[in-house]
C-alpha cells in the first residue's frame, strides 16, 4: 500500500496526561486508524499543548504500535 504523512493533532492514546479531548483529536485519530487498517504506512507528526518536547521542535516518540508517531509543541510550529 501507500506511505502516508499526516499533520493533524495528538492521539489520545498517546497523551494521557492531556486534560481535554476535543474534536481535532478524535478525527485525526478516526482518519489514521482508517488508514491503518486499509494497509497504508502512516507518519503522524501531531500538534500538541501537553507534549513533553520541553523546548524542542518535535519529539519522535519511540513505540512499537503504527502510526510512526511524531509530537510538535504547537506554540513552535
Amino acid at each position: 500500500m501507500a506511505r502516508v504523512f499526516v499533520l493533524g493533532t495528538y492521539l489520545p492514546k498517546f497523551q494521557p496526561s492531556a486534560k481535554v479531548t476535543v474534536a481535532s483529536d478524535v478525527r485525526t485519530e478516526q482518519i489514521v486508524s482508517s488508514l491503518l487498517s486499509a494497509g497504508h504506512e502512516v507518519r503522524l507528526c501531531a500538534a500538541t499543548h501537553y507534549g513533553r518536547t520541553r523546548g524542542r521542535r518535535y519529539l519522535r516518540l519511540r513505540n512499537t504500535h503504527a502510526p510512526e508517531y511524531y509530537e510538535t509543541n504547537f506554540f513552535l510550529c
